[in-house]
């Protein structure tokens, strides 16, 4: 499969690397890993059908197995997920690895699934959470949004106490924000070493 001529002739042949590929890459730059495990669902806010949620367990305990395999540092890995099924399969099999639920706007029953899932963090759309929706969160769990590509809405939703941000484009957001505004990296790094990727963790 050529995964990089429709980006430039220059990468015409590349390969798809695989996930222990990318893990071995990632701990020779010193990057935490978010290993998102994708629904099967249509859509993300889709409650899963019997065989579809079984999918999701599967394919949550292949991911598991082969991070297993690569044997990762204490905080170098975050498991995150729209998928309870796939979540409860994480927490089952790799316990020590942070977990993060994945929702869309936030759902009423947030902490009991956030408790329940024993979930580092709530991720969640930024333009979906009100103010003290996010400061809700932020009293519970560290609060993530995602996708965050303006600097100045960066700095909005770190008023408001988010952890992290989720961005396209790391590098802008960090070097617009305000000297007082909360930094994510050191913010994150408080609540949990693993946090920290979120920070700058490209979508």
């Amino acid at each position: 499969l050529d995964a990089g001529s429709w980006f430039s002739p220059e990468y015409s042949g590349e390969k798809i690397p695989s996930l222990i590929e990318i893990l071995d890459l990632c701990k020779e730059l010193d990057v935490v890993v978010n290993v998102e495990i994708k629904h099967a669902t249509e859509r993300c806010y889709d409650i899963p059908t019997t065989e579809q949620a079984a999918e999701e367990r599967e394919l949550a305990g292949i991911v598991c197995r082969e991070v297993e395999q690569f044997r990762p540092a204490p905080g170098s890995i975050i498991f995150s997920s729209y998928s309870i099924a796939a979540l409860e399969i994480c927490k089952a099999l790799l316990p020590t690895v942070p977990r993060s639920l994945l929702v869309g706007a936030i759902p009423d029953d947030w902490e009991s699934v956030v408790s329940r899932l024993d979930c580092f963090s709530l991720n969640f759309y930024h333009d979906a959470a009100t103010k003290e929706q996010v400061g809700a969160v932020a009293r519970r769990v560290p609060a993530v949004v995602y996708t965050v590509n303006d600097p100045s809405r960066a700095a909005e939703l770190f008023s408001w106490g988010v952890a992290a941000v989720i961005t396209d484009c790391p590098h802008t957001i960090l070097a617009h924000l305000p000297a007082d505004a909360a930094c994510a990296p050191s913010a994150a790094s408080s609540a949990h070493p693993a946090a920290a990727a979120a920070a700058a963790a490209a979508t």
